[in-house]
C-alpha cells in the first residue's frame, strides 16, 4: 500500500549550516527565510554552530525552493534549489561586509611618519602593517568589528613604543609617537628623555627620566575554545577549556553555569588555567539538553553553550557505533590552499565531532573544509558504550 493509499504525506526536512565564507567559521543568529514558489514557508534563525534545521509537513517534491539568508555586517545571500528529495541539506556560505579602515602614524607635532610597525589585535586575529612614506596604513575588516574596543602596539626605530586601546573607526587619525634620545650620564647608566613639540613653531623641551618605556594594557580574558561550546552524550568524561591573560597585570576569573548538572572545576583561578566540565545525567530524561557556562572575569566576559544529548529509548546501546564512510575529496590539493569536502556514515552513535570542525550530523552528511596546509581531520563517533575514531589526512602541495 502506498503513502496516497494510507492516507498519509511525506515530509520535507531542510538544514544545513551557515558559514563565513572568509574563514569557513559558523555564523550563528542568520536569519533564514525558506520559499516555495515565491510563498514563504517559514523563517528560522541559525544556532549557536551555524545550524538550521526545519521540517515542513508537505512533499515539495519537483517544486522550487528559494533560501534568503541575512545577518548583520554580511552580504544577503539568495539561492534556489529544485526539490528532488525528502531530504534538502545544503551548507551555505555568506560574505562578510568589509569596511576600510585607515589612519596615520605621525611624530609629536603630527608629521608622518614611514616604515613604522602597526600590530592590532582584534578578536582572535593579529594584523600587522608598515606605514608608507605618508605614514598612511590600512586594512579591510567585517563591519561587525566597527566601533569595538582592540589593543594596538606601534614602534619605530627612535621613538617609543606605544601601546593602548583603541575604538575602531573608519579613519583613526594619527597615532603619534614621541622621540627618544640617548644620552650618557657619565656613569655608564643611559637615561632615555623624551622630546616634545607643542603647537607648530617648538617652544620648549621637557626632559623626562622614564623607567619603562611602554604603557601597560589591562587584564584580557581569552579562552580555547571561543566560544566555549562542548557537545555531550551519556558516559563521556570530562572535557577542557583553556584560559589565559592576553593583557597585563593579574586576570582574576570565576566560572560558573546556569544548570545544575553542569559541573566546572575549578570555578576561580587568576591568569592561566584549565576547566573541566563534567555532566551529571542521573534521573534526566531522554532528549537534547542544553544549558551554558559563563566565564567572568576583570578581563572581559566569555560564554558557551552545552549539549547533552540521551537517547530517546533511554535505554544504552548495546556496542561501540561504527564508521563506515570517512573520506576527503579531494585528498591533495596542488597549491598553497585550497578546499576540500569531508564525507562521513556513521551508526549506533549519538554523537559525532570532526577535530577542528565541531558537532555534525550524526548519520551521514558533508562540510566543506578550507586549508593552507597539509592537515589531519580525525572523526570521533560516541555513544554510552564508548568511542571510535578515524582519521584522514589532506595533502597541500605548496610549489617550491
Amino acid at each position: 500500500m502506498n503513502n496516497l493509499e494510507k492516507g498519509t504525506k511525506e515530509k520535507t526536512r531542510i538544514f544545513g549550516t551557515i558559514r563565513n565564507s572568509k574563514n569557513r567559521d559558523p555564523v550563528k543568529a542568520a536569519s533564514i527565510t525558506l520559499n516555495i514558489e515565491g510563498t514563504q514557508i517559514v523563517a528560522i534563525t541559525s544556532d549557536e554552530l551555524g545550524g538550521y534545521e526545519y521540517t515542513a509537513e508537505e512533499d515539495y517534491i519537483g517544486q522550487t525552493l528559494d533560501y534568503v539568508i541575512q545577518k548583520e555586517g554580511f552580504i544577503r545571500k539568495d539561492i534556489s534549489h529544485e526539490i528532488d528529495r525528502f531530504e534538502i541539506k545544503s551548507d551555505i556560505l555568506i560574505d562578510e561586509i568589509e569596511i576600510k579602515i585607515k589612519g596615520k602614524v605621525c611624530d609629536e607635532t603630527d608629521n608622518p611618519l614611514d616604515n613604522a610597525s602597526i600590530s592590532f589585535s582584534i578578536g582572535n586575529s593579529t594584523i600587522n602593517l608598515n606605514s608608507d612614506k605618508d605614514g598612511s596604513f590600512s586594512f579591510n575588516i567585517g563591519q561587525q568589528f566597527l566601533n569595538q574596543t582592540i589593543g594596538y602596539e606601534t614602534s619605530r626605530e627612535g621613538f617609543k613604543i606605544k601601546r593602548g586601546k583603541l575604538t575602531l573607526i573608519e579613519d583613526l587619525k594619527c597615532i603619534n609617537l614621541f622621540k627618544d634620545i640617548l644620552i650618557d650620564n657619565g656613569s655608564n647608566n643611559i637615561n632615555w628623555i623624551k622630546v616634545a613639540a607643542i603647537g607648530i613653531i617648538l617652544v620648549g623641551i621637557a626632559i623626562i627620566l622614564l623607567g619603562n618605556t611602554t604603557e601597560d594594557i589591562p587584564p584580557e580574558l581569552s579562552t580555547d575554545p571561543d566560544p566555549i561550546n562542548f557537545e555531550f552524550v551519556p558516559g563521556i568524561g570530562a572535557q577542557t577549556f583553556s584560559i589565559w591573560n592576553d593583557g597585563d597585570g593579574t586576570l582574576e576569573w570565576d566560572v560558573y553555569s546556569d544548570r545544575d548538572w553542569i559541573i566546572v572545576s575549578p570555578d576561580v583561578g587568576t591568569d592561566d588555567g584549565t576547566v573541566s566540565v563534567i555532566l551529571n545525567s542521573a534521573g534526566m530524561y531522554p532528549g537534547r539538553h542544553t544549558g551554558r557556562i559563563t566565564v567572568e572575569s576583570n578581563g572581559g566576559t566569555k560564554t558557551g553553550m552545552i549539549f547533552l544529548h540521551i537517547p530517546e529509548d533511554g535505554k544504552p546501546p548495546s556496542r561501540a557505533p561504527e564508521i563506515h564512510i570517512f573520506m576527503a575529496d579531494p585528498e591533495y590539493i596542488d597549491g598553497p590552499e585550497g578546499e576540500t569536502t569531508l564525507s562521513w556514515e556513521v551508526s549506533g552513535a549519538t554523537s559525532v565531532i570532526i577535530d577542528g570542525v565541531g558537532p555534525v550530523e550524526v548519520s551521514k552528511g558533508s562540510i566543506d573544509k578550507w586549508i593552507s596546509q597539509t592537515t589531519t581531520f580525525t572523526i570521533r563517533a560516541m555513544n554510552d558504550v564508548g568511542e571510535v575514531a578515524k582519521s584522514i589526512t589532506v595533502h597541500v602541495e605548496k610549489p617550491y
